[in-house]
């Protein structure tokens, strides 16, 4: 057998086990995530969050010139 030869195979077999734990991690996180992400603990945090988008908030717009606040929501209003 070609010395050559026994360092590449010995260089694949390498390879091979880095790509195997590299894969094998991955999934890990890819599992840790999907974990957290269904907990029942999350649940009714992410339903607010989902929500949040529907909130209705009022968008204030400050005068530099004296510092107050007022409503975009009363600008047509008399």
């Amino acid at each position: 057998m070609d010395p050559n030869a026994t360092t590449q195979l010995a260089s694949a077999v390498d390879m091979g086990v880095v790509r195997g734990l590299i894969t094998v991690l991955t999934m890990a996180v890819f599992f840790g995530i999907t974990w957290w992400a269904y907990h029942r603990d999350n649940r009714e945090r992410f339903e607010e969050d989902a929500l949040m988008v529907f909130a209705d908030d009022e968008i204030v717009d400050r005068d530099v010139s004296d510092g107050s606040a007022r409503s975009e929501r009363g600008k047509g209003e008399a």
